[in-house]
């Protein structure tokens, strides 16, 4: 049924949000392993890198090759931002946020499918408590990056939702320990994902198992590192990630704030 409203939803409001497409040009996940990290390759080759963007921060300049990159990816996970911004202000929660359920049309726009696991927000599933945030042993490398949001203006209303829906590492503390959540679980993932395209690396290289990534992600606070990433990510990005991966929902931001901080260093 859920489905069905959504399709609605789309056919009235999201045509020109990226919520939905008939054809799909190529995933985000095609897009981060081939054209991506091709450009990435030529790059520390020093070939050309044509038709990529020339302005960063706001300023146009010399175009350099890690900025264009940058600007590139930044573009999209904008759009992502947005895209999941709408939804959230339609109370639905997707719920499986991950490269291959995000796709680009043939003028190279975000688009998102598979909207099977989507749901939307009702009274009715309101839960009485929010969910609880286990103590961990050592934290992510978090602690020292100074906050851009204000928590106190989150929405503190949680759900009874269908537990564990989602592929890890994508999928929120909260959703995986089958706790009442909200919207903040697209979030989550969102951060995973903003990381893994800035890095075009795997967030969670060592983690081979669904036990083990429950453990150390879900009770251990394993977060993808930020180490000897501050000298070239822009330094709006590299909080507001951090920001989206909180292990307590409270702390996340919404979308709305997120599209402002990355269109803030382009």
């Amino acid at each position: 049924a859920h489905l069905v409203e959504m399709q609605g939803i789309v056919e009235m409001y999201g045509i020109n949000n990226g919520i939905l497409m008939e054809r799909m040009y190529e995933t985000l996940g095609d897009k981060m392993q081939l054209d991506w990290s091709e450009k990435h390759i030529l790059a520390l080759s020093g070939g050309p890198l044509p038709g990529l963007p020339t302005t960063f921060n706001g300023d146009v300049r010399e175009s350099t090759t890690e900025t264009a990159l940058f600007v590139e990816r930044l573009v999209v996970a904008n759009e992502l931002a947005s895209v999941f911004h709408f939804l959230h202000s339609q109370q639905i929660v997707y719920r499986d946020l991950k490269p291959e359920n995000i796709g680009f049309d043939v003028r190279g726009h975000v688009k998102l499918f598979d909207l099977g696991s989507a749901q939307r927000l009702t009274i009715s599933k309101k839960a009485r408590s929010a969910p609880v945030v286990p103590v961990v042993a050592s934290a992510a490398d978090t602690s020292d990056t100074l906050s851009l949001y204000d928590s106190d203006h989150m929405d503190d209303v949680y759900y009874h939702l269908t537990a564990r829906v989602g592929t890890f590492p994508y999928m929120a503390p909260e959703v995986a320990r089958k706790q009442p959540y909200n919207e903040k679980c697209d979030v989550f993932g969102f951060g995973i994902l903003l990381w893994e395209m800035m890095s075009l690396e795997c967030a969670f290289p060592d983690i081979k198992t669904l036990r083990d990534a429950y453990y150390h992600i879900c009770f251990g606070g394993q977060r993808p590192t930020m180490r000897n990433r501050s000298q070239s990510w822009p330094p709006g990005v590299q909080i507001v990630m951090q920001e989206c991966w909180q292990p307590n929902p409270r702390d996340r931001p919404s979308f709305q704030h997120i599209g402002q901080v990355i269109r803030a260093d382009l």
